[in-house]
């Protein structure tokens, strides 16, 4: 894996765009405190985005089966923000 610093990131950008798209390689750009960004190529990106749609629709999903089920009591907003000290 390459790692570019963002400092050079303007200078270096074709040549990393350049071995994303021809060798699939992922690109770090980092910065001052570590890394701030990724270059990756379309098929991992589309793939992760997939995956996260999917994670949603399992989340929803669920949400939807403890809400309907009559052994699940809700806990009301007020009471998870005072659990938290956020009142």
């Amino acid at each position: 894996m390459t790692q570019i610093s963002a400092n050079n990131a303007k200078e270096e950008i074709n040549g990393a765009i350049a071995k994303v798209v021809s060798d699939g390689e992922d690109i770090l750009i980092y910065g001052e405190n570590g890394a701030i960004a990724a270059l990756i190529p379309i098929e991992e990106y589309e793939l992760l985005r997939r995956m996260e749609e999917e994670e949603e629709k399992l989340d929803v999903a669920e949400a939807e089966r403890r809400l309907a089920d009559p052994a699940q009591t809700p806990v009301p907003y007020e009471t998870v923000r005072k659990g938290l000290g956020l009142d």
